[in-house]
């Protein structure tokens, strides 16, 4: 498993389109990651996180927004 370090960049792009109305939206988003470490902070998140696979939470990330950008997209 890939562990992230305190100041790992990420970048999220997601995208919806409505084939229907013919309309939808794209974003992108920078992050910067860091790990969280304190256990009692961690168990927090713990009770807040369900993980999308069938194993626990190795390991938890903190992204804090750095650059946002988005459109809504007509046909």
């Amino acid at each position: 498993m890939h562990h992230t370090s305190i100041h790992e960049i990420m970048v999220f792009e997601a995208d919806h389109l409505d084939r229907l109305a013919r309309t939808g939206w794209s974003f992108t988003g920078t992050w910067r990651a860091t790990a969280v470490t304190s256990p009692l902070e961690g168990a927090g998140y713990r009770d807040l996180l369900i993980p999308c696979m069938d194993r626990g939470l190795d390991q938890i990330v903190r992204m804090r927004a750095a650059l946002l950008a988005g459109y809504r997209r007509t046909c």
